[in-house]
């Protein structure tokens, strides 16, 4: 992608954050849910049945959605930062 995208560093670690982020949410996600799984196969009383479905709405979204769209996600993050740049310099530009 570097031959449609001038990468500065801050636009850079910015995606790797963005990724470490999603993948740290993707280990809780999985294990959280986990835990939950067996706390339930075990018989003890899960503390709540809210809980227990957000985290598993969490985990199906993490896996099922944002682990799979992740280039495509990271490759618009970085168009569109790219985009917002430019125009920001050329209005600079205008202005001068």
């Amino acid at each position: 992608l570097s031959a449609f995208f001038h990468w500065r560093k801050r636009m850079v670690l910015e995606a790797g954050l963005f990724l470490i982020f999603v993948h740290l949410l993707y280990v809780f996600s999985f294990c959280s849910f986990q835990l939950y799984y067996q706390m339930a196969q075990s018989g003890i009383k899960v503390p709540s049945r809210s809980v227990q479905y957000l985290i598993q709405f969490l985990w199906g979204f993490t896996d099922n959605m944002i682990i799979r769209f992740e280039p495509f996600l990271v490759i618009t993050y970085l168009w569109l930062r790219n985009k917002y740049r430019d125009e920001k310099e050329q209005m600079r530009e205008e202005s001068l």
